[in-house]
């Protein structure tokens, strides 16, 4: 819904080789500063089963920025998922459990 209201501003502005090389640096910038860092040491959230409604709405405004070019759901989600203290596996299956249950949704 986001990205149908922001497409024409986003192809004229966001939609270039700079904007796709500073995501991808950021990214990776944000992947080994959050990776070593103490944040991810103390997970809070052991399964998916424990993600919370208020926590799944924020895991989904940060895969927003996804609509950026060069970023991508599942690495939003894992740098998300990391701020808001959860480990490794649930970030990992949280978006494809979610992508599998809308692909499998009927169209309507």
């Amino acid at each position: 819904m986001f990205g149908l209201l922001l497409d024409s501003w986003m192809e004229a502005h966001l939609f270039n080789a700079y904007v796709v090389a500073a995501a991808l640096i950021i990214y990776g910038v944000l992947f080994i500063v959050l990776e070593n860092s103490s944040v991810c040491s103390n997970p809070q959230i052991n399964k998916v089963g424990q993600i919370s409604a208020k926590t799944a709405f924020y895991i989904g405004m940060i895969q927003l920025l996804a609509l950026i070019p060069g970023t991508s759901r599942s690495g939003s989600t894992i740098l998300g998922a990391w701020c808001l203290a959860a480990p490794e596996e649930p970030q990992r299956s949280f978006p494809f459990s979610w992508g599998f249950l809308l692909c499998s949704a009927p169209a309507s």
